[in-house]
């Protein structure tokens, strides 16, 4: 993960990596989404803020979020309608976080992950 570390179509955006991520570029902005050409690099094509502007859109789909206790993104396709398949969450707090990979998708399943914590600031 790398959170607000890059800028991508004028905007600056956080990222996740790995394995179980094909076919797009897993980035979006803080709230909104990432939306990825459908052939070639994949790479992306238009960042949004809401769901609903991504009604007409063929392609990878990335979704981001950061709260004071968790980070998330999750992920999927958009053709006739959206299809997740795979979401992580990391909690600040505890540093547990869980990858789930949606049933039918290459290596399926919820995979807990150990990842360092936020320091306290007090």
């Amino acid at each position: 993960m790398s959170l607000e570390a890059r800028k991508m179509l004028n905007k600056t955006v956080s990222c996740i990596s790995g394995e179980f991520i094909a076919d797009m570029t897993p980035c979006a902005t803080n709230g909104g989404y990432g939306l990825s050409h459908p052939t070639g690099s994949a790479s992306l094509r238009e960042i949004v803020s809401r769901w609903q502007d991504y009604g007409d859109h063929h392609g990878g789909v990335t979704h981001h979020f950061v709260t004071p206790e968790k980070i998330h993104f999750d992920g999927g396709w958009m053709s006739d309608s959206f299809k997740t398949q795979w979401s992580f969450t990391a909690d600040r707090l505890t540093g547990r976080a869980k990858l789930v990979i949606e049933k039918g998708e290459d290596r399926e399943g919820q995979y807990e992950y150990v990842c360092s914590r936020v320091k306290q600031k007090f």
